[in-house]
């Protein structure tokens, strides 16, 4: 909830931008005018990149995408009747891993192998353990992902300036408020339906209500609320799993709790990275607070939590002075 007054602010900018006083649900994904698209980027650039951007880490890893990359483990190409999206497949019996995804040349695309490539290097460090410690739950799931991602991301930010900055802030904010407002609507909704289950059977408005006031709550109030997604309890398959109550709930964990991770990577550099290592190694074998205090962390503590969203925060602020920037160099 600390994550939605920025966002709502960096929505209601969004919105300006898009020529209309709120967003619309379906302009939460809107892309921004042609001339914030980034550049393209080759598979060879793309390899090199994310090994580079792996070194800066740790060089074990590095060694480690390097080995992916040139012994045919990720398929990327796109082609007639692949599936889309991307996926890592892990093989234990051989003890490797492999990569599905579809590259086009976006950054985003460059993200997405390093984001899956965090995955396979979450299976290797545990590939030797028992089945039964191999189990990672998924509030850890996806930490090693959303960390060797943000690896990439962060550093790209090193060497882009102008319209291309604003491009990569922008894709990373409108990740960002996906996994922290969207799933945050989401938990408030799943709330009001099981309080409300225990006095009857709800209809299908009282969903398409719960669902539009989650919304508005969750956005901060920046959404057009003639334009919200009443019917997304529809088309959720989860809803629908007796196990899966509460879902999403992972998502914003992992997310907040990676940045956290990473938050430590940049207070103590390259010395972390085996710590990180071990702490990965474990994640079949602890609980979530227990695998946070191996990196010194308390998931009680406040203050482990802003450090992920002050990511946003911080890159918010610097979308919205990016683009007051461009303003001012397109008026003049």
């Amino acid at each position: 909830e600390d994550a939605v007054p920025f966002f709502a602010r960096y929505l209601k900018k969004k919105a300006g931008i898009l020529g209309t006083e709120k967003c619309a649900f379906f302009d939460l994904f809107a892309p921004l005018p042609a001339s914030f698209s980034g550049r393209r980027w080759s598979w060879a650039e793309t390899q090199d990149y994310v090994t580079e951007c792996f070194a800066s880490f740790s060089d074990e890893m590095a060694d480690f995408a390097h080995h992916a990359f040139t012994s045919g483990w990720i398929d990327a190409e796109i082609r007639p009747g692949k599936i889309g999206g991307a996926y890592m497949t892990a093989f234990p019996l051989a003890g490797e891993s492999r990569v599905m995804c579809n590259f086009d040349g976006t950054f985003n695309s460059v993200m997405t192998v390093a984001h899956e490539l965090g995955h396979a290097w979450h299976f290797e460090v545990m590939k030797d353990l028992p089945a039964f410690r191999r189990d990672v739950p998924m509030t850890l799931a996806e930490t090693a992902s959303i960390f060797a991602e943000t690896l990439v991301f962060r550093r790209s930010l090193q060497t882009c300036a102008g319209e291309e900055r604003l491009a990569r802030l922008e894709g990373h904010l409108q990740d960002g408020c996906q996994t922290l407002c969207d799933i945050l609507s989401r938990f408030y909704f799943e709330k009001a339906a099981f309080a409300a289950a225990e006095n009857g059977s709800p209809s299908a408005d009282d969903f398409c209500a719960w669902m539009a006031e989650a919304q508005k709550k969750a956005y901060g109030g920046a959404l057009d609320e003639q334009a919200l997604h009443p019917y997304m309890w529809l088309v959720k398959c989860h809803y629908y799993s007796a196990d899966l109550a509460f879902y999403n709930f992972p998502y914003a964990f992992g997310q907040l709790f990676a940045l956290a991770l990473f938050s430590r990577f940049q207070e103590e550099g390259k010395s972390f990275a085996p710590v990180y290592k071990n702490l990965l190694r474990m994640t079949g074998s602890q609980n979530a607070g227990q695998i946070a205090a191996l990196a010194g962390f308390r998931l009680e503590d406040p203050e482990f939590w802003r450090r992920g969203t002050d990511v946003f925060r911080q890159e918010a602020d610097g979308w919205e002075r990016l683009f007051q920037k461009k303003e001012k160099t397109d008026i003049l």
